[in-house]
């Protein structure tokens, strides 16, 4: 509903600019998908060998926008749900969508926990991030039975006292 949209974000004009206005969702795929052993950069968890082998088929899916109100990205739960309705599609059509990466504070709403169950009984793994406010608060996603929620550990492999939990 654009009534309640804030009035110096996108989220009333869906389009097709993949800007990810703070960089942190091409961070998180670069992460994930940099080629192993190449000399160059870092090694990612599923890019694939030294470049002689295939890593993974990253799947962008942008679920927010920018807001100059709060300084910041906002997730948007009705467009995250329908990111992951798009996936369970894509499933359904027969592509192998074998996991998904959700670095942002969630809620209950906007059709997420249906959306969230069509992917886990699609034996898709949900990954969240516990975020970063050192609370007892895993946010909606953290507390989702099959989906794993990652939190952040120091040096010593403890817990980050910056790092929510719960």
């Amino acid at each position: 509903n654009c009534d309640f949209c804030p009035t110096e974000g996108d989220c009333c004009n869906p389009d097709n600019d993949p800007d990810d206005y703070n960089s942190h969702g091409t961070h998180i795929a670069g992460t994930i998908g940099a080629i192993t052993n190449n000399g160059i950069g870092i090694a990612g968890i599923a890019g694939g060998w030294s470049g002689s082998k295939g890593g993974v088929k990253i799947v962008p899916l942008k679920v927010g926008y920018h807001s100059k109100r709060f300084g910041g990205g906002i997730v948007r739960m009705d467009w995250a749900a329908q990111a992951m309705n798009y996936l369970a599609d894509l499933i359904d059509d027969g592509y192998n969508v074998a996991a998904i990466n959700c670095s942002w504070g969630s809620t209950e709403g906007g059709g997420l926990a249906a959306a969230v169950q069509r992917l886990l009984a699609r034996d898709v793994t949900i990954v969240h991030a516990a975020g970063n406010s050192g609370k007892d608060n895993p946010g909606f996603l953290g507390t989702v039975e099959g989906v794993v929620n990652v939190g952040a550990t120091d040096t010593r492999a403890r817990g980050a006292p910056f790092s929510n939990y719960g």
